[in-house]
């Protein structure tokens, strides 16, 4: 962003170090389709060269397009170190979630009702996922909600839509955030639903709750999603 480029640069000025800002020489283009199974494609322009890769992620959230940005610029700073290329670069990103395992980031676990999850718990990210959601052709939302005690929920709630319908729980961790707490402070915000004290319940209850043309999205912490896979 334009008010922490200077910090940054300032910063790397007094390391001695180069300093790289991807999106000054990467574009990423995202295919449109976020909730087809096992991902989407990809275009990801060279600025300096006027030219283009394109390749596929099996990841869909909308902020993968910024983390392949600076991916290839972090390549192309050691390519003179490792040897990288291209097709070997494209060839580990569609097997990314082979490779390492990762779960729960626009992980879509079901089609009709479409149930997707994310771990977004922060405002940068949740404001991603919650402006991919608007998007979406569905008929009405279901939010399966939990945060841990010691979020700013000032900075997400207002993030989420009024017209939802919201089960709000806690996930099986200490720090979990009392379910009744995030309803009185939901409230505040316009947001309406009932508390379930374990994920299992609202989530059931959710997917109860929803038509077939309908999305239930499971989101809060890593601990809620982590308890839904």
């Amino acid at each position: 962003r334009p008010e922490t480029e200077k910090i940054f640069s300032e910063s790397a000025k007094k390391s001695g170090s180069e300093i790289f800002f991807a999106d000054q020489n990467y574009l990423c283009i995202p295919g449109e389709n976020s909730v087809k199974p096992g991902g989407r494609r990809f275009v990801i322009k060279i600025l300096s060269e006027q030219r283009e890769i394109s390749g596929f992620i099996p990841l869909g959230g909308d902020y993968q397009a910024k983390n392949l940005q600076t991916l290839f610029q972090v390549c192309e700073c050691l390519k003179n170190t490792f040897k990288l290329d291209e097709r070997a670069i494209t060839d580990g990103i569609s097997k990314v979630t082979e490779n390492t395992g990762l779960m729960g980031r626009w992980q879509i676990l079901r089609r009709r009702p479409l149930v997707i999850c994310d771990t977004g718990h922060n405002r940068e990210g949740l404001e991603y996922v919650i402006s991919q959601i608007s998007v979406l052709n569905v008929s009405r939302i279901h939010f399966v909600l939990g945060f841990v005690s010691d979020k700013d929920l000032s900075l997400i709630l207002p993030l989420f839509p009024v017209n939802a319908q919201y089960y709000f729980t806690k996930a099986s961790v200490p720090r979990a955030l009392d379910e009744k707490v995030l309803q009185n402070e939901a409230s505040l915000y316009g947001l309406k639903g009932k508390c379930y004290n374990s994920v299992k319940d609202a989530f059931g209850t959710a997917l109860s709750n929803a038509a077939p043309s309908d999305l239930v999205f499971v989101g809060g912490s890593n601990f809620i999603v982590a308890e839904v896979l």
